[in-house]
């Protein structure tokens, strides 16, 4: 994802400011007010169509979906519109007339993936219960439109919603046997709680605050206020139905739907109830909240899975788990 975003987005980013800046140059310019309808035309075919012409070139070969194309498109128009003088825009007077087939385009588009993902889900559904719902999510997502961004974003925002809106029944995502969990003698409930309040007391007040000033930011601010209730209610979810597991061959480690990696035994080097050393010792710590109290020790260097598919490599893990003498004695165990 680095790579491409330093070979393309970037590339294109400096096009399209160098195209933005060109354009303005030549509106203010003494060529353009001479013959202004023959220079208000070029500069507006070079905003509104070469800009996202030159990203569709630089993405087509990556695994950028396609569709960011709608969305340059439309900032492209929007550019047009603050850069072309008020009595020069009978062309973008005539692309304007394009938006409602655009979206049209993007309604058929989301209608398209949302049935490509819930048929591609459907085939996967009988893993579930065995292996999680954002693992079988993501599987779906990569089955439907490959290994990439789209549907890395795609997974962890299902998930999401999926467990903050219908995640409430107990049945947690794991076989019957050795579970662990991770969350009730850390402060998290009570974390989660002010955390809630916070959130809503703060919008709230925020929202009446900013109404008198932009009714537009005001209303922007509570979308992201809800969505981030979305996430940590999910979260908060998650947490409860994905316990820590020990399986036949792996070590099932999860947190939310933040983290999560399979452990095989055998990598496993050492496991101490202690609290690493931040001095001393480097190590990934995939704790919700408090103080961690088992480190794990690997063979060798490991990778953890999160959230939007951000990736953390580590060879010496802190975790907090509540029952930590039964998780020790039998990690010990599986690893004998």
């Amino acid at each position: 994802m680095t790579r491409t975003l330093t070979r393309n987005i970037l590339p294109f980013l400096l096009t399209a400011a160098a195209v933005l800046t060109c354009t303005w140059f030549v509106v203010q310019s003494e060529a353009f007010a001479q013959r202004p309808n023959l220079m208000a035309f070029a500069s507006t075919i070079d905003l509104t169509l070469i800009i996202p012409g030159v990203y569709f070139l630089f993405i087509r070969k990556t695994k950028i979906p396609k569709v960011t194309l709608i969305p340059v498109f439309i900032l492209s128009l929007i550019a047009a519109y603050n850069i072309i003088p008020e009595e020069n825009k009978t062309t973008l007077d005539y692309l304007k007339l394009a938006l409602p087939i655009v979206e049209l385009g993007i309604m058929s588009i989301m209608i398209w993936n949302i049935r490509k993902t819930f048929l591609a889900y459907k085939a996967q559904k009988k893993s579930v219960r065995r292996q999680g719902f954002i693992e079988t999510v993501q599987q779906a997502a990569v089955k439907a439109y490959g290994k990439g961004a789209f549907a890395n974003v795609l997974a962890t925002e299902v998930s999401m919603f999926h467990y903050a809106i219908i995640g409430w029944n107990p049945m947690k995502e794991a076989p019957k046997g050795q579970q662990f969990t991770y969350h009730k003698d850390n402060g998290y409930v009570a974390f989660f709680a002010v955390e809630i309040f916070a959130v809503v007391i703060e919008t709230a007040i925020l929202h009446l605050l900013l109404m008198q000033w932009s009714n537009t930011a005001a209303w922007i601010l509570t979308g992201l206020s809800i969505y981030s209730l979305f996430f940590v209610i999910g979260d908060f979810n998650a947490i409860k139905k994905r316990p820590i597991y020990l399986d036949n061959e792996v070590l099932k480690l999860r947190v939310g739907f933040r983290w999560r990696m399979d452990i095989p035994y055998h990598l496993i080097e050492s496991i101490e109830l202690r609290t690493p050393d931040k001095e001393k010792e480097e190590f990934a710590n995939l704790i919700l909240a408090g103080e961690p109290n088992v480190a794990i020790r690997f063979k060798e260097e490991m990778t953890a899975e999160g959230l939007y598919g951000l990736k953390k490599k580590f060879d010496l893990l802190a975790i907090h788990i509540d029952d930590k003498l039964t998780f020790k004695a039998a990690l010990e165990e599986k690893m004998a």
